[in-house]
């Protein structure tokens, strides 16, 4: 079952791929100081939050199953963007206020933000997620 569902997964990734080389630069996502961060889905590519980590962590090679494991762990994939148990933890990958605004460029609000600060981090500092 699991090597049907990694056949599967593969076989929409390169489909993916492909269809990427046919868009345009303008249908690419770029980030801008406009955009409302809180609650909209991350395009790359047109995808949704979790096809988007996906992307981002197959780019940075990382483990794509463990980047969706701790964002759901974190946060319910993005659902609960406050700390429940009363940190100043915020976001997607639950990031503290100090330590994104010291290693991480953006918006902590920002779910593209997060994702890149996290597949920027993870490799180095991966200890520092409890979620695994």
């Amino acid at each position: 079952m699991k090597l049907k569902i990694a056949i599967i997964l593969f076989l929409i990734i390169v489909a993916v791929r492909l269809a990427m080389d046919k868009i345009s630069d303008e249908d690419m996502f770029v980030p801008n100081e406009h955009q409302v961060h809180a609650t909209e889905l991350i395009r790359h590519s047109n995808a949704t939050l979790e096809q988007a980590i996906i992307n981002y962590s197959i780019d940075n090679n990382i483990n794509y199953e463990i980047s969706l494991r701790i964002a759901d762990c974190e946060s319910k994939m993005g659902k609960y963007k406050y700390n429940l148990q009363g940190s100043s933890a915020y976001g997607l990958y639950q990031f503290m206020p100090k330590t994104f605004n010291t290693y991480c460029q953006g918006d902590i609000e920002s779910d593209l933000d997060q994702i890149i600060c996290f597949m920027e981090l993870y490799p180095k500092h991966h200890d520092w997620w409890l979620c695994k």
